[in-house]
């Protein structure tokens, strides 16, 4: 189960995201605000997605997306494919937040930010 939480601590309560396979975009949309809703969160990361395919100079998105052409993904985003890193850097970037993921497993704790410069933004973890 995915918990993303702004960083004013309006913590969701547990069991409170959907699990029906849109788990990671139920939990952006609910952190993000009442209003905003699973499709919503992947269209809008899509858009983004489509319009900034060079991340900067050395990083072009699609090339982190196998078995399939960029197209291909952002349509399977738009639809029901599961989040991943990609979608993650899209929903940042579309809508102007830091987002913090931790993933624990049996050997290894990771923690990634994924963000953009901007002063006042909204941290979801």
């Amino acid at each position: 189960m995915i918990h993303l939480w702004p960083l004013s601590l309006n913590l969701m309560p547990e069991g409170n995201v959907p699990s029906d396979d849109y788990c990671m975009f139920h939990a952006v949309a609910q952190s993000l605000s009442d209003s905003v809703n699973q499709l919503h969160v992947r269209t809008k990361a899509a858009k983004w997605l489509e319009g900034n395919q060079w991340l900067n100079d050395d990083v072009f998105w699609p090339d982190f997306v196998h078995d399939m052409t960029g197209q291909e993904y952002l349509h399977g985003l738009q639809g029901t494919a599961w989040g991943d890193h990609v979608a993650l850097i899209g929903i940042a970037n579309a809508f102007d937040v830091i987002i913090g993921v931790v993933s624990s497993e049996a050997v290894d704790m990771q923690y990634v930010y994924l963000q953009r410069t901007t002063a006042g933004q909204l941290c979801i973890f």
